[in-house]
């Protein structure tokens, strides 16, 4: 009987070991990308730049604030930090108008939103909700920001957490809601247009998720990729109220 106390005891603290190792991985993963999410804005902000070589075009790069990897990011930005020829942020603000206001371009209607999402923690969604947020602002665009509290218990510790998002929390008048969450973890709200922003990644979704959509066939569905789209579809899911949004928000790419 007591080995078989010890052998509980000794699983219980393996299983307890494994659990603050991934807790910890998960958090580390998210310094990185508080890191970076700080060099890119910096970067921005200071309108640093490469200046094109001779007969090449004037168009500046774009950051690319979601690349491939985290890898790929950080080192982009340090690559244009260490630039020694950089354009003034004159320039650079030249060229985005340039792009904005393009003969026969119209300003962007939006100017107010509602984001529902998960921002608190050191995940991907949370990644992503904090970028799109942080680049509509750029935009011009009014944001009430409301967090998905129980998208999962993991959450950045306080000293790391931007306070800037939890300021977006006054009510508006936005006539959309747009959802970064599951399917099955949309709040409708029924005096407003909703859109659900997410993604899955298998050639199939789950029955629920299609039947959300046939139940709210004037919301819109916004997917990532082409991948996402053809498990939408192929589940069941009409293609009528599919779009595809990239990671990237910069109107001002070329």
């Amino acid at each position: 009987m007591s080995a078989v106390v010890i052998a509980l005891v000794l699983i219980a603290v393996m299983v307890a070991l494994a659990y603050y190792v991934g807790y910890q991985l998960l958090l580390q993963h998210g310094r990185l990308l508080l890191r970076l999410e700080a060099l890119e804005h910096r970067l921005e902000a200071s309108g640093i730049a490469p200046t094109p070589a001779p007969g090449e075009p004037t168009v500046l790069p774009d950051l690319n604030l979601s690349g491939n990897t985290d890898l790929e990011r950080l080192l982009y930005v340090v690559e244009h930090l260490s630039a020694k020829n950089v354009t003034l942020k004159g320039e650079v603000q030249r060229a985005r108008d340039e792009n904005h206001h393009r003969k026969g371009e119209q300003a962007n209607p939006v100017t107010s939103l509602k984001v529902r999402g998960p921002f608190k923690g050191p995940g991907g969604y949370d990644h992503h909700v904090r970028e799109f947020v942080r680049q509509l602002h750029r935009q011009g665009v009014t944001v009430e920001l409301r967090d998905i509290p129980e998208w999962s218990p993991a959450k950045l510790p306080a000293f790391m957490r931007d306070p800037w998002f939890d300021s977006l929390d006054k009510p508006s008048n936005a006539r959309v809601v747009l959802h970064f969450c599951m399917p099955h973890q949309i709040v409708a709200e029924t005096s407003r247009v909703n859109i659900n922003y997410t993604m899955f990644e298998a050639s199939r979704i789950c029955p629920a998720w299609v039947a959300v959509a046939h139940n709210r066939p004037d919301d819109l569905i916004v997917l990532p990729t082409e991948s996402s789209r053809h498990a939408w579809i192929a589940s069941g899911v009409p293609a009528e109220p599919i779009r595809l949004c990239p990671y990237r928000l910069r109107n001002d790419a070329t």
